[in-house]
């Protein structure tokens, strides 16, 4: 059997640590007890067959938690007593009602701080929210600007798709009046070619002939 006897010091009494290390004592199945000492530390014996369950044990009891504060853990190897279970060894009944009300008080104390702080944090949560609850209504505001001028755009565009569609139909009106210029065109140039060319020929043929007069003469 293994044993160890350790002295914590800190802010370690009137705050609940002898119970915390009973808890931590049931938790790794040690025996021994804890007490309170009169240099304000604390003196615990802790007795287990294993070495490594006793170093688990003084890990769990290095502790920092609400109002203790364990600054500083001594142990020594010591022989083993034998204890069977692990107690809290109290001092006279009135001295621990004093103790335990003592700690009452400074744990609501301490708790009333933190509501303090706590309720410090919201106030600025709040006036946080409100300006951004503030925020939200001015985006909601432009975005309504933005959703009347896009309406705006959206009637604008309607009434430029529209002259699109009558330009559309106009240039349809005028491609079918090219196309019928460049048929009356083509067709004007057929009716002048034939008529042009039956008068060229006699054109020619008096041109013939009055070469070959001079040429008799």
């Amino acid at each position: 059997m293994k044993a160890y006897r350790i002295i914590v010091s800190g802010n370690v009494q009137k705050v609940g640590y002898r119970n915390l290390v009973a808890k931590a004592a049931a938790e790794l199945d040690i025996n021994g007890c804890v007490r309170n000492l009169a240099d304000k530390t604390v003196e615990i014996v802790a007795e287990h067959e294993s070495e490594g369950v006793l170093n688990q044990f003084v890990e769990k009891i290095k502790v920092r938690w609400g109002l203790i504060r364990v600054q500083k853990v001594g142990i020594e190897s010591v022989p083993a007593s034998g204890h069977e279970t692990f107690e809290i060894v109290r001092g006279d009944a009135l001295n621990e009602i004093l103790e335990s009300m003592d700690f009452g008080a400074t744990y609501l104390s301490s708790m009333d701080g933190k509501l303090d702080k706590i309720d410090g944090k919201l106030d600025k949560i709040d006036g946080r929210l409100g300006s951004m609850d503030g925020k939200l209504d001015n985006m909601g505001g432009q975005l309504s600007n933005i959703d009347g001028k896009l309406d705006k755009i959206d009637g604008k565009l309607d009434k430029i798709d529209g002259r699109l569609g009558s330009m559309d139909g106009k240039l349809d009106d005028i491609n079918e009046g090219v196309n019928g210029v460049n048929t009356s065109i083509t067709d004007l140039s057929v009716d002048l070619r034939t008529y042009l060319e039956p008068k060229f020929q006699r054109l020619e043929k008096e041109i013939e002939k009055i070469k070959i007069k001079l040429h008799m003469a």
